[in-house]
């Protein structure tokens, strides 16, 4: 067990399909938080949490570069900003990874079209701990989040705009972030309530047939399936279809729980690769995601194949 118990992903399949209603996937971090608690960690997964804990990022990368996806786009930091009535929280991945950076940059880019008063934390915001949790780090994952909710209440944030589900799916339903009572939405959810409302139209065709994957922590974590399919609906000429695994019954990509950085299964085994396989048979010529790890592994599966 204590080598099988880290290929869980988290996706919280068992727990949604359990006929006894066990909830299978909380039940593996725990059996994890006891192997942690002894020290009986493999080489990769102690790498990753001692970078959470050296750096406050799984990355390796310096806290003083927080900032580096936001260069020329005039974002406001705090403490120097203020007060701003929206935080946007952009999580590690889509801070330092060059690939997630652009997302990053196009999300603030449309929360500034659509007006949106909005601060960032800069070197100020930490690892989410979502991946550090699930990895069963819990007393790290308590020091990034206490970190974390100690600005929120800092700067009184009350609003808060996310990149990553992981992100998400933290911060509404774990502890100590829970306690906060914040109005925590992903940016899909912004982005399909400014279509909505009329404020937002898209207007560049996209000819392409489009698959869109469901994100785990967005969707079977969280229910949140509608909104990413709304916006991508609204675009002209796009054509959504459908993976034959979808919503709730949505094949992981393989990143989640730490497994990002530390799979180590041959390339054509990863979950990624059997994903973009799904996608080549049904006919689609892009991928759509909603997850910034998703982007990592599916585009690494699209290298592999």
């Amino acid at each position: 067990a204590s080598e099988t118990v880290w290929l869980c992903t988290s996706c919280n399949s068992c727990t949604l399909m359990c006929p006894k209603r066990v909830d299978g996937a909380s039940s593996v971090v725990g059996t994890r938080s006891y192997i942690v608690e002894r020290g009986y960690i493999p080489r990769n997964v102690k790498e990753v949490l001692e970078s959470a804990f050296t750096y406050h990022n799984p990355l390796r990368t310096s806290q003083a570069k927080r900032l580096g996806w936001a260069e020329g786009l005039d974002i406001k930091v705090l403490p120097e900003a203020g007060t701003a009535e929206t935080l946007y929280f952009v999580c590690c991945s889509a801070a330092y990874d060059l690939r997630n950076q652009e997302v990053a940059r196009s999300t603030a880019k449309i929360l500034k079209h659509l007006n949106v008063d909005f601060a960032n934390l800069g070197k100020e915001e930490w690892c989410c701990g979502d991946h550090i949790l699930r990895m069963g780090e819990q007393g790290l994952f308590e020091e990034l989040a206490e970190h974390n909710v100690s600005m929120f209440e800092k700067y009184k944030v009350e609003n808060v705009i996310v990149v990553s589900p992981h992100c998400y799916n933290t911060m509404r339903n774990d502890q100590p972030y829970k306690g906060l009572g914040l109005n925590v939405q992903h940016h899909t959810q912004v982005i399909a309530e400014a279509i909505d409302a009329g404020k937002l139209k898209p207007v560049k065709e996209i000819r392409k047939r489009v698959a869109y994957h469901d994100p785990c922590f967005l969707g079977k974590r969280n229910n949140i399936y509608e909104e990413p399919r709304k916006i991508l609906e609204s675009i002209p000429g796009l054509e959504l279809i459908e993976f034959r695994r979808r919503r709730e019954n949505s094949y992981c990509c393989g990143g989640g729980a730490g497994r990002v950085w530390i799979e180590e299964a041959p390339p054509e085994k990863r979950p990624c690769v059997e994903r973009a396989r799904e996608a080549l048979e049904i006919g689609a010529e892009i991928i759509a995601v909603a997850c910034p790890f998703c982007i990592t592994t599916l585009e690494d599966a699209i290298k592999v194949l």
